[in-house]
C-alpha cells in the first residue's frame, strides 16, 4: 500500500492519496526572495494535505505566481510535478489519462533549467516507476545518488522500485533507514512500505506491530484507525477489534471507507453470532444496514476483496436465508468486471450436465458456451462426499432443480481443442469451484 489517506468518495469508493516526494530542499540558487517565500508555502501545503480541502490547489496558486515572476524556476516545476500527481491520482497506482505525462513534462523542463538538480530526479525515478518504465527510473534514481541529496524520499523511491523486483530485503533496508532518521514527514510512508513487505511474506504479527506504532505515532489520524481497522477485519478477521478502530475513525472523521469497513466488521459479528445460534445475531446486522445501507455479501466484498473474513458471512447467509443472492446470468457479468473472483451465494437451476478429466460440471444453460452460462464444478471427491451424504451423484439428484452455491465465481478463458493442442480460438466461461456439499443448497 502507498502512503495513502481515504477519503470518503461517493458510493463509498477509496481513494488512495499518492505518496509524493516531500521536502524542503532549496531550489537552484537565484530565486528572488518573495518567490523563495511563495516556493516554501507551496511545499508546505502539499506536504500537508490529505486529500480534502483548498491546499493543492492553494499551492498551484502560489506555484502559478513564481511562475509569472520567475520562468525558469526550477523548483516550482519540480513542485508542479508533485501538484499534478496529487491533482491526477484515482487510486493505487491509477491516475486520470495524462496525470504522469504533465508530471513527467514539468520535472524535464526542471532539469532542462537546472541539470543537476537531485531533487528532481529523485521525484523523475518516482514517476517514471508509476510510469511502468523501471529502467529509467533506476537511471534516474542512481543520478540522484551520484549528484547527492539529503532528500529522504529517495530512500522510499529506491525502496518501492526494489518491491518491485521482489528485492524484499534490500527494500525493508530502506524502509527501516527512514524510520532510523525519524523524518516525521515520510515516517508513515516508511512504514506502509514495511506493512506491505509483512503481508506479502505472510509475517502478519509484524504487520500488525507496525500498524500499532502507527496508530501510537498519529493516535488523532483518522488514517491510521481506520487502516488498522481495515487490517483486523481483513486479514485477522477480528470483528471486536476492527469495530473498535473504525469507530475511532469515524469519530475523527467520519469518512466513506472507515463507514464501510466498520459495516463489514458488524456484518463479521453477525456472522459468527449466527453461526453460534447466538439470539442477539441480528444486532449488528440492523446497524450495518443502517450505517450502509447495503447486504452483507456486497459489503465484505468491497471492504476486503476476500480475506478470512469472507466466508463466515456467506455461510451465514446461507445458514440464515439473509442476504443477497446472485443469478447466474449476473454472475457472469460480476466476475467479467471484477477481472477475478466474485464471492457470493449464487442461485440457478441445473439445466445441464458434464464431465471433463474427472470433474464434474452443473450448468444453469443447455449450451456450457453460452455466455450466461454458470458452470458448478465438482472435484471428484467433492462428488463422493455429495453422493455418499444424498444417496445418488450430483447430475442426477440436482437435475431440474433449482440451487443456491456459496463459493466464488470466477471467469476462466477455456481454448478449443484440435487434434489434441489448444488452438488460439477460445470462449469464456463462468466456474464455480464447489468446496464441499454443505455449501450446496436445494432452494425450496
Amino acid at each position: 500500500m502507498r502512503h495513502f489517506l481515504w477519503l470518503a468518495m461517493a458510493g463509498f469508493t477509496a481513494a488512495i492519496i499518492p505518496r509524493v516526494v516531500a521536502a524542503a530542499e532549496g531550489a537552484p540558487a537565484g530565486a528572488p526572495a518573495s518567490s523563495e517565500a511563495r516556493l516554501q508555502r507551496a511545499e508546505s501545503l502539499l506536504d500537508a494535505w490529505e486529500g480534502q480541502g483548498e491546499g493543492k490547489d492553494d499551492a498551484k496558486a502560489e506555484l502559478d505566481r513564481v511562475l509569472r515572476d520567475d520562468p525558469r524556476s526550477a523548483n516550482a516545476y519540480r513542485l508542479y510535478a508533485r501538484y499534478y500527481l496529487i491533482d491526477g491520482h484515482i487510486s493505487g497506482d491509477s491516475f486520470r489519462a495524462g496525470t504522469l505525462e504533465a508530471a513527467d513534462q514539468a520535472l524535464g523542463k526542471a532539469l532542462e533549467i537546472a541539470p543537476d538538480y537531485a531533487r528532481a530526479f529523485v521525484l523523475q525515478g518516482h514517476v517514471y516507476r508509476l510510469m511502468g518504465k523501471p529502467a529509467q527510473a533506476t537511471a534516474a534514481l542512481q543520478k540522484a545518488d551520484r549528484l547527492g541529496t539529503d532528500d529522504p524520499w529517495l530512500h522510499l523511491n529506491w525502496a518501492e522500485l526494489l518491491m518491485d523486483e521482489n528485492r524484499h530485503e534490500e527494500a525493508v533496508a530502506r524502509y527501516r533507514k527512514v524510520l532510523a532518521d525519524n523524518d516525521p514527514r515520510i515516517n508513515t510512508a516508511a512504514r506502509e512500505g514495511l506493512i506491505r513487505y509483512y503481508k506479502r511474506t505472510k509475517r502478519l504479527d509484524d504487520a500488525e506491530g507496525v500498524y500499532r506504532a502507527d496508530v501510537a505515532a498519529r493516535p488523532t489520524s483518522a488514517w491510521a484507525h481506520g487502516n488498522y481497522a481495515s487490517f483486523l477485519l481483513c486479514w485477522r478477521g477480528d470483528a471486536d477489534a476492527a469495530i473498535v478502530e473504525a469507530t475511532k475513525a469515524r469519530e475523527l472523521m467520519d469518512y466513506g471507507i472507515a463507514r464501510l469497513t466498520l459495516a463489514g466488521a458488524l456484518y463479521r459479528k453477525w456472522a459468527v453470532l449466527a453461526l453460534d445460534g447466538n439470539k442477539h445475531a441480528d444486532e449488528p446486522m440492523m446497524a450495518a444496514v443502517k450505517l450502509i445501507g447495503q447486504g452483507p455479501a456486497s459489503t465484505i466484498d468491497a471492504s476486503c476483496g476476500g480475506g478470512v473474513a469472507v466466508l463466515p458471512v456467506l455461510e451465514a447467509m446461507l445458514l440464515t436465508g439473509e442476504g443477497e443472492r446472485i443469478s447466474a446470468k449476473v454472475a457472469g457479468v460480476l466476475a467479467a468486471e471484477e477481472d477475478g473472483s466474485v464471492p457470493g451465494l449464487f442461485v440457478m437451476k441445473v439445466q445441464a450436465s458434464g464431465r471433463d478429466r474427472n470433474y464434474l460440471y452443473l450448468n444453469s444453460e443447455t449450451d456450457y458456451r453460452d455466455a450466461r452460462n454458470l458452470s458448478v464444478v465438482f472435484a471428484p471427491e467433492v462428488e463422493a462426499a455429495f453422493t455418499r451424504k444424498y444417496g445418488s451423484a450430483p447430475d442426477q439428484f440436482l437435475k431440474g432443480k433449482d440451487i443456491t452455491v456459496l463459493g466464488y465465481a470466477t471467469q476462466v478463458k477455456i481454448h478449443f481443442i484440435e487434434r489434441g493442442k489448444p488452438t488460439d480460438k477460445y470462449y469464456y466461461q463462468t466456474q464455480l469451484m464447489l468446496a464441499k456439499p454443505d455449501y450446496l443448497r436445494v432452494s425450496e
